[in-house]
């Protein structure tokens, strides 16, 4: 969230009820760019948007009753420019998470050789964001 906050947008699917939205900004229940991923049963969904001040509150929300442990979050996604950047399904599930150029290559290497994650591929930029004039992955 960190690395991304910033003209982004945050989306929380789940059992959310325990989580504390309030003073977090504008929160929305509608799908954008980031959309629901489990139709049935529904699950909770809520978009926040993610910038350098609301990061440190979300992350202190979520974290504060251990939603990210359990069955609560289901999933994560990030859009930064309009564009899904960030998906973690399945609470994490290892197949099921994906980020995409967005995050230093040496962010991701740091994560691996700590733990955090096992692995990560790099894939070749194919066009620009034109908001931002950042590489993204092709459509």
């Amino acid at each position: 969230m960190r690395e991304l906050a910033g003209a982004a947008n945050i989306s929380f699917e789940g059992d959310l009820h325990r989580i504390d939205w309030k003073g977090l900004g504008h929160m929305d229940e509608s799908e954008t760019s980031l959309q629901r991923q489990t139709l049935s049963p529904e699950l909770d969904f809520v978009v926040l948007e993610l910038t350098e001040e609301t990061q440190p509150q979300i992350w202190k929300a979520v974290c504060k009753v251990d939603r990210l442990a359990d069955d609560g979050i289901i999933h994560i996604q990030i859009e930064k420019c309009g564009r899904l950047v960030f998906g973690a399904y399945d609470n994490f599930h290892a197949d099921c998470v994906s980020v995409l150029n967005e995050i230093p290559q040496s962010l991701l290497q740091d994560l691996k050789d700590k733990g955090v994650i096992r692995s990560y591929g790099i894939a070749e930029d194919t066009e620009t964001c034109r908001h931002c004039e950042r590489p993204q992955w092709g459509r």
